[in-house]
């Protein structure tokens, strides 16, 4: 007799073959953007390509509320797949009709906007049929995505050193055709795309008025801020450290490499602990960001104190991300409440953090010095701690 496969184990491998495709296209930019920022002529454009990358993260998600969820995902990793392909070789592919730059842009925004709504609909799928498992879930999902993110950080420049930077950010669309290919089954009609289709129902929340989604919101927002904005710059200012490139690379990927085990345990643990062992763990998280910014400011660099920094800063770099998407799985009632929370959370939180690079960017080229940038990362790292305190006394929503 044949043993058969359940739909969840199914829906858990498709789950991370997703996720490992969500953040190495985004990631793998930081360690070129002395290249992009060179094409580009200047920083600003550089910080706005990551930037628009978090707009629309949060503009995607509410596009991902709208339609059939199977679907959806289905279009949104051809979306990211065909992206990947314009940013690095639109120029080529419509025989030299414009420039670089704007392939460059457009690609973007086609690789944004398709991960933007698998952002949203992968957490609500974990909530609806994981939901006994939630920190198990939250924690692979983390953890995947933090994994997608150390590829994208680690082999990045290993690739434009051997092929050029384009090819290193065309790369992966290799794992999105991937992706793309064991998701067509789920088109299919009949009894395992049956038990996949989330029934959608209108959330009686009122989201706009409570102050506790904003609360949630404004955590997302920050905390993702802080990641992509580490992730774009965190190579350029260790360079500006007297950092080598090379090492300034295999730094970047150390960071992402930690930040796997800190997205895979502290939601694992959040979740088994009481409410007030919660808040502690909150705000360690968040103070990490704190003490990595503070670092930031030595002058003088050695590889220990980068190694100790890039500890630290992984902590929340892995954890941060989880931590929210285990407080929305944690304070929604319901699935269509979760959708609903997903959606806004994700809509403001990233439009929030679509300012971080792009600041950085501008007042690295007022100031000719990554120093204003630091002291912006450092209050931002403030105002999350004291927003981490404040959401782990939400209650149901």
């Amino acid at each position: 007799m044949k043993a058969k496969i359940k739909p969840t184990s199914i829906l858990l491998i498709l789950i991370v073959l997703i996720s490992l495709n969500l953040r190495a296209p985004v990631t793998g930019v930081g360690p070129l953007m002395g290249d992009i920022t060179d094409v580009l002529h200047s920083s600003t454009l550089a910080g706005l390509l990551a930037g628009i990358v978090l707009a629309l993260f949060g503009f995607g998600s509410l596009v991902a509320l709208k339609f059939n969820y199977i679907k959806m995902i289905f279009l949104a990793i051809i979306c990211c797949f065909v992206g990947l392909i314009i940013r690095s070789y639109g120029l080529d592919i419509f025989a030299g009709f414009g420039n670089f730059g704007i392939y460059l842009f457009i690609g973007t925004f086609l690789v944004g906007l398709g991960i933007a709504v698998q952002n949203v609909l992968v957490p609500v799928l974990i909530k609806k049929f994981f939901a006994k498992r939630l920190g198990f879930m939250t924690g692979l999902y983390g953890a995947a995505l933090c994994i997608s993110a150390f590829l994208g950080a680690s082999i990045s420049l290993p690739i434009s050193h051997v092929l050029d930077f384009k090819a290193a950010l065309a790369i992966w669309a290799i794992l999105s055709l991937i992706v793309l290919l064991a998701w067509i089954p789920m088109l299919k009609h009949g009894r395992w795309r049956a038990k996949f289709v989330l029934k959608k129902k209108k959330s009686t929340v009122n989201l706009y008025a409570n102050f506790e989604v904003w609360v949630i919101v404004l955590f997302m927002g920050l905390q993702s801020l802080l990641f992509y904005t580490f992730a774009a710059w965190y190579p350029l200012i260790l360079q500006s450290k007297g950092v080598s490139l090379s090492t300034s690379a295999n730094i970047n990927s150390l960071m992402q490499f930690f930040a796997i085990f800190s997205a895979f345990l502290v939601p694992r643990l959040t979740a088994r602990v009481r409410p007030p062992a919660r808040k502690i763990i909150v705000m360690l998280v968040a103070l990490c960001y704190l003490v990595a910014g503070i670092m930031l400011f030595i002058p003088s660099s050695s590889f220990t104190l980068d190694v100790i920094m890039t500890f630290i800063v992984s902590i929340p770099i892995g954890g941060g991300f989880s931590l929210g998407l285990l407080f929305i799985a944690l304070n929604a009632k319901d699935v269509p409440t979760s959708l609903f929370l997903s959606g806004f959370a994700q809509f403001g939180g990233y439009l929030i953090a679509a300012t971080g690079p792009f600041i950085v960017g501008i007042l690295k080229d007022l100031s000719h010095s990554f120093v204003p940038g630091i002291i912006f990362i450092c209050i931002c790292s403030v105002v999350l701690t004291l927003l981490g305190l404040r959401i782990t006394k939400i209650k149901r929503i």
